[in-house]
């Protein structure tokens, strides 16, 4: 059993790698050319006349594609026995090895995104686990990617900044890219006919307002359903896949408070598009089983806005989380 964190720390923490790592990863893959060139102990190339070359018993094992890790570069095996310099550093090598990942799937800056996530304990030992154990070379380099969280949102406050910047050129699968994985919206039906509250004027003409938190879209629904005594509170959820085809808008001016996404359609489009709905007094349920917040069943706007300004937001993953708790009451 090798200890996956000691081995990682190794290339991500040093300047030089313990070769034994090489080989520990090369016996567990069953390489076998790999395996004797690191028992050969022959693995690093020698300086002769101020030029690196590689033994005759090195070169003749080696292949066009093989790469050497030395002195913090990553040299290639030319015809003549020379190396050649890459411009990919040490450590980015050692990560492309030991994750058996190539170049033209991972990006320099994903790499030192995943060697500083790790030095600050960012990623777990199953997730590095989950990424060596992936045997198809594109769905591998993309368990890296999410391992690290390069590029993703991982603070409210980015979220904010992130939000504020959506416009009509953004796309629901930029918003994907950056972790948003789920929406919600806070709505009313009618209780004699169960039509849809078609939204405000202003939501009308310029889109529907959905948020990335559960809660605060709870809270819309409370107060709307409070508001409008012959209304149900409902909480309308979606995700990237389904609501990719809608553009979007800038936000309006509360998007801190709100953390709001507005979709460029109709209240019915999006009821349709987002597939799930429940009721707010499920939508309660859940958001004290996720968040342990204890909403009430009925909202003032006043008290409704002390609310979304007090009660902490909610990670995009605890959103997440939310949605899949929730599905269970779709349409109940």
């Amino acid at each position: 059993m090798i200890d996956v964190s000691s081995v990682a720390a190794s290339f991500i923490g040093a300047d030089a790698i313990p070769e034994t790592i090489g080989l520990m990863y090369s016996v567990k893959r069953k390489d076998a050319l790999s395996t004797a060139l690191y028992t050969s102990a022959i693995v690093l190339p020698v300086i002769a006349s101020g030029e690196l070359r590689v033994g005759q018993k090195l070169a003749g094992k080696l292949t066009k594609d093989s790469k050497i890790f030395f002195r913090g570069f990553v040299y290639t095996l030319q015809a003549d026995g020379k190396l050649a310099k890459l411009s990919t550093t040490y450590k980015r090598g050692r990560l492309l090895e030991f994750f058996n990942l190539s170049d033209k799937t991972v990006t320099t800056a994903e790499l030192d995104a995943f060697a500083k996530a790790f030095k600050e304990g960012k990623i777990a030992n199953a997730e590095i686990k989950e990424v060596l154990n992936e045997s198809d070379d594109i769905a591998r380099a993309i368990k890296f990617k999410e391992a690290n969280n390069y590029g993703k949102i991982t603070s409210t406050d980015e979220l904010i900044a992130f939000l504020d910047n959506v416009n009509e050129l953004t796309t629901v699968t930029q918003l994907e890219e950056k972790g948003i994985k789920s929406f919600f919206r806070g709505t009313t039906r009618n209780k004699i006919d169960n039509s849809l509250f078609p939204g405000s004027t202003n939501a009308q003409i310029g889109g529907m307002s959905a948020s990335t938190d559960p809660v605060k879209s709870t809270i819309f629904s409370i107060e709307s359903a409070t508001q409008y005594g012959g209304s149900k509170g409902v909480l309308q959820m979606g995700l990237p896949i389904d609501l990719k085809n809608i553009t979007l808008s800038a936000p309006n001016r509360r998007v801190d408070i709100e953390l709001e996404i507005i979709f460029n359609t109709s209240a019915e489009n999006f009821a349709k598009t987002s597939k799930i709905e429940i009721s707010v007094e499920n939508a309660r349920k859940v958001v004290k089983e996720v968040f342990g917040i204890d909403l009430p069943s009925s909202l003032t706007r006043d008290s409704a806005d002390h609310l979304l300004r007090t009660l902490p937001a909610s990670s995009l993953d605890k959103s997440l989380e939310f949605y899949q708790k929730a599905i269970k009451y779709n349409g109940l």
